[in-house]
Order: C-alpha cells, then structure tokens, then sequence
C-alpha cells in the first residue's frame, strides 16, 4: 500500500475514528457537509489513442484565509515541516493593505485584492466558472457552495462510467478493487473509446470529489520488507 495514500486516507476520513472527519462528525453529526468537503483534482488525455485518466497531485500547498492572506510553498502545515529541524522546505504568508469592498458570507467585507483574484482564477480553472461570474464574489454563498459540491459529484459519475476510476469509494475492499473493470482486449478498448468520445465533453472543470472511503474496510499497512517499514513512523507525519 502506498505510504502517501494510506497516511492521506487516515487523516482525512479512515483512521478507527480518530481521522479529522470522523472526530468532527462525533460533534457535529451531517452537518459537517455544511463546513468542510474534500475535492480532487483530475484530467484525461489520450496516450497512443487510448484514454486515459488520472488523479493531478501537486506537491506545493496553498491556503487563502478569510479573502485576505495567502499561504504558499512547499512546506507541510505540520511538526514535521514547521520545527524547523527536520524538513528543508519553506513557506511564504502574502498580505498587502490594498484592500477593496467586497461581499463575505452576504455581508459587506474588506478583502484582499491578491488573495481574493488568486482565489477567483483558481476557482474559474478548476470549477470552470468565468472569472467575471458574480457567484465567485461571496465564497461562503450557499449557491456556490452547492454549485461546488454538484460539479465534483456530477465529475466524478461521469469519470467512473467511463475509465471505472480509482481511487473510488466504493472500492472498499481489495477484494472489490480486483473485481474493477480493465480495459485489456481489443473489444473493451474499443466501447471504452466510444464511451469516451460520446462523454468526456460532459467533464465541467478538473474538479471530482476525494475518495477518502476508499479501501476503509482494510486495514492498510505498509509492507514490512519494504523501506518504507524501516524508518521511524514520525517520517510521515
């Protein structure tokens, strides 16, 4: 199992209870929907006129606060990055006093004009919403909220019908994630190209919902001959 997966998964929503999800929703029942939502991000291509599709990973980490700072580098909002002895990454905080009248949570706020136009691109790109569309003004809007969730759901079905993709929720096991569907033969190439051209203009953005029940029925360890195994626990997290 790979390591960044199975340390990813238990802190999102898999960990016997103790994963940021599972705590919140202890306290908070399902109206934690209501606050924190876990998107991904994926594309598709062709590669030798067979399609493809993949997760995108990016490795720097980015966070906008309230429309008015910036977070952003390399660095790991963590022990293991921010002691200062262990990694050798950095990050950078952005924040400037130009500020402009803007709209936050449907009352009238004062926002960053860096952070609030970073924020909108990276909303447009991924979201696929026109940079000028007035439901990117108010982030915690309830339409674009609903408009955010709808388009990662809608993604991710339309992904699934045609490449069976995982990670997936609902392989749940390995067991199940043997039983997924592969694309081997000529014939199952062939329907899988069909199913693509007939689909894929269907994606609206790169964004698709995080699979983090993926695999939550096992119990995911890290091999024991590999090196990963031979290294300190506290390396990872």
């Amino acid at each position: 199992m790979d390591v960044v997966l199975k340390y990813t998964l238990q802190t999102i929503g898999n960990n016997k209870g103790y994963s940021l999800l599972e705590l919140l929703e202890k306290k908070m029942g399902e109206e934690i929907n209501n606050y924190i939502y876990f998107f991904s991000l994926r594309n598709h291509a062709t590669l030798h006129d067979v399609p493809v599709s993949e997760l995108i990973y990016i490795h720097s980490k980015l966070l906008i606060v309230d429309d008015q700072k910036v977070l952003i580098g390399s660095a790991n909002i963590n022990d293991r990055s921010m002691l200062g002895i262990r990694d050798s990454e950095f990050a950078v905080v952005m924040e400037e006093d130009l500020n402009y009248d803007s709209i936050m949570n449907n009352k009238e706020y004062k926002a960053s004009d860096y952070a609030t136009s970073l924020r909108k691109n990276l909303m447009s790109e991924h979201f696929n919403i026109d940079i000028d569309d007035k439901i990117l003004e108010d982030p915690l809007s309830d339409n674009l909220w609903n408009l955010m969730k709808l388009k990662a759901k809608n993604n991710t079905s339309i992904y699934d019908a045609i490449f069976d993709c995982f990670p997936h929720d609902k392989f749940n096991t390995f067991k199940k994630l043997k039983e997924r569907r592969m694309f081997k033969t000529e014939e199952e190439i062939e329907e899988l190209k069909k199913n693509y051209r007939e689909n894929i203009h269907k994606i609206d953005g790169h964004i698709v919902e995080y699979p983090y029940k993926f695999l939550k029925d096992e119990e995911l360890n890290i091999d024991f001959f590999s090196k990963e195994n031979l290294v300190p626990e506290k390396n990872f997290t």
